[in-house]
């Protein structure tokens, strides 16, 4: 999403931009096996041109018993830098920019300097320490320990680099980037795509939903780290207190090793021993193009993410989401959130990982419809004012475009 909502304002603004996606993808990936020769070698999407690059795929080339890249495997990132240079020279950028991770920006790098060309990496995440917190220890494994080197390589490399937070920016300079390279260039959303509006009567209506009863809402992944299990522990203590409400969590996780879904299973675990079952209302994934549909049955948006190194550095995207579409939101206090939300304006900000400090500022909101609908309208008007596309877009091309001193 944040790639397309750039690509789309540059597109717009007549930016002569050229977008790339991963060598191999969508080829590599297991659905498509048995429609490799009938898959387009690019795709348009509103009014924005994706060329496909459909070798090498990562999956012609299995990592071997000693190669511990992360992700992919030596051979892969090898080939990968043939095809960028190859493509680079029939395109003649005037600039590169990669976005996050190596397995993309290394080999871009790479072939950015064979040519000659300035090279930018767009540090949206750091994906070794958000598998970290699925997996703690994996940074002090061989595996961790040369993902985090190759991270702080490429962005070291990199004549700039942009990213999305100041903390995110603090990490790159413990890193040994050099602060005067890094440029702040937010995630953002497009309010346009997000316009408030009443209630949706027919989904109101297929989910048995009381119009009078407020709705707790949350639209997006079922990681361990968003706090949902806290959420739920929340609602329980909200429900004990004898107010009424309904909560609604939208989305999935994938399935682990086994094969199971432990975020969704704890859920409704959590729900049944708390005695919210009947008033919790899970839908499973829904289409991106729907998703507005689903927040206009949602009064209040919480993202009560825990406090770990992931959450504390990168800032999410369904936030702004739940800002455009004018719902009182309720936040966790870690840094990726703190510059989202200024707490008592835009939303409520309650202590990281305080259940009790989170049921709180719930049961405010459930009983104060006006500042419900104050938050709201001050969210909607920031995120215009502050967190378009546009202003993100305009951010990475006057980074793209400005002399390279090396």
């Amino acid at each position: 999403m944040r790639s397309h909502g750039i690509a789309k304002s540059l597109t717009e603004r007549g930016a002569d931009l050229f977008c790339l996606t991963k060598p191999g993808f969508p080829f590599d990936l297991n659905r498509y096996q048995d429609e490799y020769d009938r898959l387009a070698r690019m795709d348009i999407v509103e009014g924005v041109d994706y060329h496909r690059v459909a070798q090498p795929r990562q999956r012609d080339f299995p990592r071997h018993p000693c190669d511990i890249t992360a992700h992919a495997s030596i051979q892969y990132l090898e080939r990968a830098v043939d095809a960028f240079v190859d493509k680079f020279t029939e395109v003649r950028p005037s600039c590169v920019v990669a976005a996050s991770n190596f397995v993309v920006a290394l080999p871009a790098a790479i072939a950015a300097r064979n040519l000659g060309l300035p090279f930018v990496y767009e540090v949206r995440g750091f994906w070794e320490i958000t598998r970290d917190s699925r997996a703690p220890g994996y940074l002090q494994s061989s595996a961790g320990q040369l993902e985090v080197f190759l991270e702080t390589a490429v962005a070291r490399a990199a004549d700039k680099v942009i990213t999305l937070t100041r903390p995110m920016r603090d990490e790159l300079v413990a890193r040994g980037v050099r602060a005067e390279r890094i440029t702040l260039a937010p995630n953002a959303c497009n309010v346009e795509d997000f316009v408030p509006g009443p209630r949706n009567e027919a989904l109101q209506t297929r989910l048995g939903l009381d119009p009078t009863v407020t709705v707790i809402g949350y639209a997006g992944s079922f990681t361990p780290y968003e706090g949902l299990d806290d959420l739920v522990l929340a609602c329980g203590r909200i429900k004990s207190r004898g107010t009424k409400f309904r909560l609604l969590l939208v989305g999935s996780e994938p399935a682990d090793e086994h094969g199971g879904f432990p975020v969704t299973d704890r859920i409704r675990e959590l729900a049944r021993r708390n005695n919210i079952e009947d008033w919790l209302i899970m839908p499973g994934r829904v289409p991106y193009n729907e998703v507005a549909e689903w927040y206009s049955l949602i009064d209040i948006a919480p993202f009560p993410r825990k406090s770990l190194a992931v959450t504390e550095l990168v800032s999410p995207l369904k936030p702004l989401e739940a800002l455009a579409m004018e719902k009182a939101i309720v936040v966790s206090s870690v840094g990726g959130m703190r510059e989202m939300v200024r707490d008592e304006e835009t939303g409520l900000v309650f202590a990281k990982d305080d259940v009790g400090a989170l049921s709180d500022a719930l049961s405010r909101l459930i009983k104060d419809a006006a500042l419900r609908r104050k938050l709201g309208e001050a969210g909607r008007a920031w995120v215009a004012r502050e967190r378009s596309w546009a202003g993100t877009a305009d951010t990475l091309a006057a980074v793209a475009c400005s002399p390279i001193s090396r």
